[in-house]
């Protein structure tokens, strides 16, 4: 079985942010990497060509996947807590005996 290498992520320098240098409690942007999509179970991924497209591609991109995360956000929320007959709060995710 040969050992497969793990793929590196794109080395972007930010303007006057010294690559070699991460303080604790500090940040660090990764807009070049393109916004975080997420998927209808809640799991999240990013676009994989996000390098790759234009400016107004990723301008138009950006704009439905504002859209779609915000509406999977909402529907998640709404399926994670329901109320039984007699007002307690239930997980949705629990099993109903």
């Amino acid at each position: 079985m040969t050992e497969k290498t793990p793929l590196a992520l794109p080395y972007k320098p930010q303007e006057g942010a010294d690559p070699s240098e991460l303080t604790v409690g500090g940040s660090v942007t990764l807009d070049h990497l393109g916004p975080i999509v997420v998927g209808v179970d809640g799991s999240m991924q990013r676009i994989t060509n996000w390098d790759t497209l234009t400016e107004a591609e990723r301008k138009n991109t950006m704009r439905v996947v504002a859209k779609r995360n915000k509406q999977r956000l909402e529907q998640l929320a709404l399926a994670e807590v329901a109320v039984d007959p007699q007002g307690d709060l239930l997980s949705a995710l629990e099993s109903k005996e």
